[in-house]
């Protein structure tokens, strides 16, 4: 995979999985994650869907010549917001348990 190929993946359909591969770094090396609470985890998980794509196609704009306009910043924020939303979905039944 090329740097291009990756940034694309990490803006688009990767995000959830270079999130997910994040949360996990996160969760072994900084061990308050591990007993965040269920709401303050969601907010971590909310910023890093968000932060993940906006800042790869900053990446691709600085690094790999991509034009930076508002509809690919746009793409971004959807592609963000699509993983917080399909992340909690799957996680909204654990939710009793945990609390």
């Amino acid at each position: 995979m090329t740097w291009s190929e990756a940034l694309h993946f990490a803006t688009g359909p990767g995000v959830a999985v270079v999130v997910g591969a994040l949360l996990s770094v996160l969760a072994e090396y900084w061990v308050e994650y591990d007993e965040l609470p269920p709401k303050k985890k969601r907010l971590v998980f909310g910023a890093l869907c968000l932060f993940v794509p906006v800042a790869a196609t900053l990446l691709g704009v600085a690094t790999d010549g991509w034009t930076l306009t508002v509809e690919l910043i746009w793409q971004a924020i959807l592609a963000g917001l699509t993983a917080l939303g399909s992340g909690t979905l799957v996680h909204t039944r654990q939710l009793d348990e945990q609390v």
